[in-house]
């Protein structure tokens, strides 16, 4: 049975307002919870900091002027070609990796719209080596390309 396209088009809105909301009640919780700066240890290689960040991915690009107006205009425009993309292909996890994209890129653009910073508290270690302060944004990025990647490496089918 096919699935009639406006219903999964609701679906895919369905899915990236999910995961936007998740990734702001985190975000929302860590601010509220939690001073700049401060760590909360959960397990060996894993702690809970509250890092401000107003450059792209891994803290780079931190503090110049235009960094955010220049960052959410890159994000909308990929945003833009990726839902070009979704229409276009017909690869159930090329477009779910596209769903996910783009619901880590709307959710770091409300960050910096609204708040001028993106709030990043993922930390990653292993001793005294540290994988830069993330958030549930960035992972959903990060996931959709690693897909992306697999897809592309494996199956050949993109």
């Amino acid at each position: 049975m096919k699935i009639p396209d406006n219903l999964n088009f609701y679906m895919r809105i369905l899915l990236i307002i999910s995961l936007v909301v998740i990734d702001h009640i985190t975000k929302f919780l860590i601010r509220e919870n939690l001073f700049l700066g401060q760590t909360i240890y959960i397990l060996p290689f894993l702690n809970i900091t509250r890092i401000e960040n107003t450059g792209i991915a891994f803290g780079l690009f931190q503090n110049y002027k235009y960094s955010n107006l220049i960052f959410t205009a890159i994000a909308l425009l990929l945003i833009l070609i990726m839902i070009f993309f979704i229409k276009r292909h017909t690869h159930k996890w090329i477009n779910f990796s596209f769903l996910l994209i783009i619901s880590g890129a709307i959710g770091n653009i409300i960050d910096r719209i609204f708040l001028g910073k993106v709030t990043d508290f993922i930390e990653l270690h292993i001793g005294r080596y540290y994988w830069p302060a993330f958030n549930v944004s960035d992972s959903l990025i990060t996931i959709g390309a690693v897909i992306i990647g697999i897809n592309i490496l494996c199956t050949r089918n993109y």
